[in-house]
């Protein structure tokens, strides 16, 4: 679930959606443009929050898997537990507010009436810090009850300072290698976790 959360997301919000579609020029040619790309925003918007729905799930395995580690590992489990579920709503928000945009723009309204109707770059920031929050939390296990190799989770932390000192030039690209970071992690995990069955 945790891989095919990121995948969704990652294919419905960036591949398909284009990122959110940043858009300049003047407002004939944002609703042109938009108006041409609304079949993959909403086809876009719909994987993006399946995806978020899926990441959901895989943390509420995560939370059974370490409360099986005690005190700490349940406050973990709780910590991403709630870190996913903020990543969920960034996901569905941002899904949401896409259709929209998507659905008035078909409809062909004027284009003085649509001037905000595309400004919602923001809506992303939901998503991003709440799997920011999740990879933080994950490392932090890794290095508490060893969750994750370690050398995995320095990868992580330093994924996670990269995009907090990008972030206010960024447009969202380096937020990718935080879900990339979280398929490795899934991989990993599923791979312990078959090692432990074999022996």
């Amino acid at each position: 679930l945790g891989i095919i959360g990121s995948v969704l997301i990652l294919a419905g919000f960036f591949a398909v959606d284009e990122g959110g579609t940043e858009l300049s020029g003047s407002l004939d040619e944002v609703v042109a443009n938009l108006t041409s790309l609304h079949g993959r925003i909403v086809v876009g918007s719909i994987i993006g929050i399946l995806g978020g729905l899926a990441l959901f799930g895989f943390a509420t395995s995560l939370r059974i898997r370490l409360s099986r580690e005690g005190a700490k590992g349940d406050w973990l489990g709780s910590v991403v537990l709630a870190s996913t579920v903020v990543t969920a709503i960034g996901a569905i928000v941002q899904g949401s507010l896409r259709i929209a945009v998507a659905a008035i723009v078909s409809t062909n309204a004027p284009p003085d009436e649509m001037v905000q109707l595309w400004r919602f770059d923001r809506t992303t920031d939901v998503l991003f810090w709440g799997c920011l929050a999740l990879v933080v939390t994950m490392c932090t296990a890794a290095y508490t009850v060893r969750l994750l190799p370690r050398a995995l989770a320095a990868v992580g932390l330093v994924l996670v300072l990269a995009n907090i000192i990008l972030m206010p030039t960024d447009h969202g690209g380096v937020g990718l290698t935080l879900l990339l970071w979280l398929i490795a992690a899934c991989s990993s995990l599923i791979t312990r976790s078959k090692s432990r069955i074999g022996t």
